[in-house]
């Protein structure tokens, strides 16, 4: 949806390096979580809330502390957790 104020043609274009970046850096921090946590999923949707809750709160911290750096390691952080999630519902072997 367009902002009147702020048109989205008027803001800064992403590049496609930026996106293959990006990309990259999900996929590197997903398979260390998972070389270094373990490959079981989130056994519960309580789990997997537990952990997106939990990564949120460090991004909401970051935010505060004015730390853009940090804002970036937790919103990575929080993309993999939703990943973690995703993968874990769709193995459907997860309890309410």
């Amino acid at each position: 949806m367009e902002d009147q104020d702020h048109p989205i043609s008027d803001r800064p274009q992403l590049s496609e390096i930026a996106v293959q970046e990006a990309v990259d850096g999900l996929i590197e921090k997903l398979v260390y979580r998972l070389n270094t946590k373990g490959w079981g999923i989130a056994v519960s949707s309580a789990e997997i809330m537990g952990i997106v809750d939990g990564e949120v709160d460090e991004l909401h911290d970051a935010y505060h502390e004015k730390d853009l750096e940090q804002m970036d390691i937790e919103l990575t952080d929080i993309a993999v957790a939703c990943l973690l999630g995703n993968m874990s519902i769709r193995s459907k072997k997860i309890q309410w």
